[in-house]
This record gives C-alpha cells, sequence and structure tokens, in this order.
C-alpha cells in the first residue's frame, strides 16, 4: 500500500537525521486555510485530507489529530494499523507527546508550518517528557516527496498580491509607451517578504512565526493603502 511505504520511508529519512519523530501540521507558511497541492503534507503522508489537522510521526508510534468535525472521515481514510486518531483540542497534541516521548528523545519540525505560541506549545509537551523539540532547516517529509506538485511560483505562474495590484501591468502590455513610469516603479522595487499576510484575505492579518514581515520599496515608496502591515514593519531605501 503506498501509505504504508510512505510511513516507512519518512521514519527511515527520520532515522538518517538522527530524530526521533517529526510534526506535520496542515499549514504553509502563510498559515492559510486553503493551501495549495504542493503543501498538501498532511494528506500525502496519512490519506487524512480535512481541512484542519495534524501528524506526529515517532519511531514506534503514529498519531493524527483532528477536532470532532472530522472524527468518522479520518476514521475512514487514515490506516488504522499504522496510525491511531487522536484529539486536536481535548487533550491537545502536545499532552500526547508527554506522554509518548522518552527523555533524550529529538522531535522535529518545521518552524515555517507553526505559529510561535503552536511551536512553544510543542516544545512544553517535549520538556515534561524530557525531550528536545529540534527546528529544522528543511522538512524532511519533502525528502521523500519526489513527486510533489511545483509550487506556483515554481510552476511559472504569477500570484496575486495586493501589494502590487495597482501596478499597471495590464495597461503596460497594451499600451508600452503611456504606462513607461509604471515599469520604472517596479524595477525600483527592491521586493517584500510576507511572513505574517494572508494573500487570499489582503486585509486579514494572521500571527506570523516570525516577529513581523518585511517590506521593502522603492525611492517612490508605497501607498499605506495598498496593504494591512504596521508602520514599523516597512523599511524605505532612498
Amino acid at each position: 500500500m503506498a501509505l504504508t511505504a510512505r510511513l516507512s520511508a519518512f521514519r527511515e529519512e527520520l532515522a538518517r537525521r538522527k530524530l526521533t519523530g517529526f510534526v506535520i501540521p496542515r499549514a504553509d507558511q502563510q498559515q492559510n486555510e486553503y493551501v495549495a497541492p504542493s503543501e498538501e503534507r498532511l494528506a500525502w503522508l496519512t490519506g487524512f485530507t480535512g481541512s484542519a489537522g495534524l501528524a506526529i510521526v515517532l519511531t514506534q508510534e503514529a498519531a493524527v489529530f483532528v477536532d470532532g468535525r472530522y472524527t468518522l472521515q479520518a476514521a475512514k481514510q487514515v490506516d488504522g494499523k499504522a496510525w491511531t486518531v487522536e484529539s486536536l483540542i481535548d487533550p491537545p497534541p502536545e499532552s500526547w507527546l508527554a506522554g509518548h516521548l522518552k527523555p533524550g528523545d529529538r522531535l522535529g519540525f518545521d518552524p515555517w508550518l507553526h505559529t510561535s505560541s503552536a511551536a512553544e506549545r510543542l516544545a512544553a509537551g517535549c520538556a515534561k517528557a524530557g525531550a528536545e523539540l529540534v527546528a529544522l532547516d528543511n522538512n524532511p517529509l519533502d525528502a521523500i516527496w519526489t513527486e510533489r506538485p511545483l509550487a506556483a511560483a515554481r510552476a511559472g505562474r504569477r500570484t496575486r498580491c495586493p501589494i502590487f495590484r495597482r501596478s499597471g501591468g495590464r495597461q503596460a502590455a497594451a499600451h508600452p509607451a503611456r504606462d513607461r513610469p509604471a515599469r520604472r516603479r517596479r524595477r525600483r522595487a527592491v521586493g517584500f517578504a510576507c511572513g505574517g499576510l494572508d494573500l487570499q484575505h489582503p486585509r486579514r492579518r494572521r500571527r506570523p512565526h516570525t516577529p513581523t514581515f518585511v517590506v521593502c520599496a522603492g525611492a517612490q515608496g508605497r501607498p499605506a493603502d495598498l496593504v494591512h502591515r504596521p508602520s514599523q514593519a516597512v523599511q524605505r531605501h532612498a
């Protein structure tokens, strides 16, 4: 069975990295409710396709954590011989960790996919068992997901972002001479990185796992109403 083979390969990858286990949330770097196919790590490894959930894989045990909406769905989609279905809320996953980890164990996690508060809860659960929570530079699941779909940016497709929504790119394509100033402004733009911005809901800002996100603008700057952000997060370059 494909899912069984994936779990075995994943455990081999964890052993190669000297890890006792790993946490797989259903999340992307922006903590969006709906994630791209390239971010569906939880579904690929476990078979569970619900919109909320988390999995923890240890050397000898593995569990999928879901809330009450998905209890029946998880029981149908997840292999009961390889996984146990646990509560995502009461008790939370950190309580399960405290009871299943041993002193000296090393539990890995991808810091790009967790909020700071979620990482703190995982660390607390590890500490109760005398284990260590280890932040990894790259996700071990991606190393075995050889047929992983390309992300939108890697596939060459543009992603919509409110910061460039008024750039005038469509007009420039039809009338190059009329929109030369807009093209010059875009060339001067340094770029941007958003760690807490929900691109699907531009006015909604989720709590990021990093202290804040930084928007770097060109000499002309950007109008303040184009993106919801704290004022101290903007760096303007002369």
